[in-house]
């Protein structure tokens, strides 16, 4: 029951301001992700939360960091290889 004195009591709140840069930034924070949404798609299809993108975005930027790069002509390479073997 606190849980809905509570949203009552942030709704009377919210509707009287008049303030429109506070209202835009509780929509902002209201709209946030949550760990467990659905953010992006893999290349595959595959939902992606918000906790997966972000580790998959620190495991790519540590991989840069390392070194484990290709240059672009490497990367042509390895597509005409993909591309000769699915002939």
């Amino acid at each position: 029951m606190h849980d809905d004195k509570l949203k009552i009591s942030l709704a009377r709140k919210i509707l009287s301001l008049s303030d429109s840069e506070l209202l835009e930034k509780i929509s902002a924070l209201l709209n946030q992700p949550r760990e467990s949404d659905t953010v992006a798609y893999s290349s595959s299809g595959v939902p992606l939360t918000l906790q997966t993108y972000n580790d998959m975005l620190a495991a790519a930027e540590k991989d840069i960091d390392e070194g484990r790069t290709l240059s672009t002509s490497e990367l042509r390479d390895k597509l005409k290889g993909w591309q000769e073997s699915t002939k």
